[in-house]
């Protein structure tokens, strides 16, 4: 169902490694949940539409890099 969206992010890179998918498309949200990811959704089925070309959109990717200094481990090593 892609009526009654929050947003629509439309026509981002997206990478999905869980289902293999890869490529231009637009990512619907409700309810703060990915609802529907397709080639092309409507606008009217969004209340907000916001453009992400040239973005790579994914779920649950965290960013795991780290700032280590000397200052802020105490090792001089």
């Amino acid at each position: 169902m892609t009526s009654g969206l929050d947003t629509i992010l439309r026509g981002g890179q997206v990478i999905d490694p869980a289902t293999g998918r890869g490529g231009v498309a637009d990512v619907g949200i409700r309810d703060g949940r990915i609802a529907a990811v397709e080639p092309a959704l409507p606008n009217e089925a969004g209340r907000e539409v916001v453009d992400v070309s040239g973005k790579v959109v994914s779920a649950g990717l965290i960013d795991t890099h780290g700032h280590v200094y000397q200052h802020v481990t105490g090792s001089s090593a």
